[in-house]
C-alpha cells in the first residue's frame, strides 16, 4: 500500500475535498491536491481568464482550506511549457498568500521548463515523463506524436531496452535539477494503454515484438 493519494477533480468544491481528505486520513494517508476546474491555471486562455476565473476562485476557496489536516500540497498547474513558466511563478505565489498553511507541488515533463524554474521553488517537484517513441502512420512525414493521443493508428516504436535507456537519462537530468534546487523529485510512473494492434503484426520497425519467450525486439 501507499501513504500518499494524488486528488484531482476534487478541490473546487470544498465540501467534497474536505469529505475525501478525512477518508484519506481515516487510513492513514495523506494528500496532494490538484486545483481543478476553475482553479487550475490556463495559460493558453489568456491574462483576463487569469484573473477573472482563476485567480477570482483561487481567493475564493484557497483560504478555506488552511490549516487542513492531511493535505501535504496543491497543484496549480502540471506539464507546463516554457513561455508559460511566469505565470506559474505569479500563481504558486498568489496560492502561497491565500494558503501558507501546506506547501506546493509542481509537475514538470519538459526540461526546459523544470530549467526556467524561479525561486521560491514548490516543496516538491515531479517528473511525469512519457518515455515511449510513437509515430503516426503517416510514413512519408515520419512525424512523433504525442503517446497521450489514443489514435489507432499510432504505432509504439520503443522496445523495452530504449525506454529503460531513455527513462533512466530523463532521471538524472530531472534528479539533478531538483537538488540544485534542494528539492525532492517525485517521480510518476506512466503507461501506455495500447491495444493488441499496438503490438502485434506492424513489421520490423514496430518495436514490442517477441522474437522468441522473454526476448522483445523492434526498434
Amino acid at each position: 500500500g501507499g501513504n500518499t493519494l494524488y486528488y484531482s477533480n476534487l478541490a473546487n468544491d470544498p465540501t467534497v475535498f474536505r469529505s475525501a481528505v478525512a477518508a484519506a486520513q481515516r487510513q492513514g494517508v495523506r494528500v496532494f491536491g490538484q486545483l481543478t476546474g476553475e482553479l487550475y491555471l490556463r495559460p493558453k486562455e489568456g491574462r483576463e481568464y487569469y484573473e477573472k476565473i482563476t485567480s477570482f476562485w483561487a481567493r475564493a476557496i484557497l483560504p478555506l482550506y488552511r490549516n487542513l489536516p492531511g493535505v501535504l500540497g496543491w497543484m496549480g498547474k502540471e506539464e507546463p511549457f516554457v513561455p508559460e513558466m511566469p505565470l506559474v511563478a505569479e500563481y504558486r505565489a498568489l496560492i502561497r498568500r491565500l494558503d501558507p498553511t501546506h506547501g506546493q507541488y509542481t509537475l514538470h515533463n519538459c526540461l526546459a521548463s523544470f530549467q526556467a524554474e524561479s525561486n521560491p521553488s514548490p516543496e516538491w517537484f515531479g517528473l511525469d515523463y512519457y518515455p515511449f517513441r510513437v509515430m503516426g502512420q503517416d510514413k512519408a512525414q515520419r512525424i512523433l506524436v504525442d503517446p497521450k493521443d489514443d489514435d489507432p493508428n499510432n504505432r509504439i516504436l520503443s522496445n523495452p531496452k530504449d525506454v529503460a535507456i531513455r527513462l533512466r537519462k530523463r532521471l538524472r537530468e530531472f534528479y539533478h535539477e531538483a537538488q540544485s534546487r534542494g528539492r525532492p523529485l517525485i517521480y510518476v510512473m506512466q503507461g501506455y494503454g495500447h491495444r493488441n494492434q499496438y503490438t502485434e503484426s506492424q513489421g520490423p520497425r514496430s518495436g514490442y515484438s517477441e522474437g522468441r519467450p522473454g526476448v522483445w525486439e523492434g526498434w
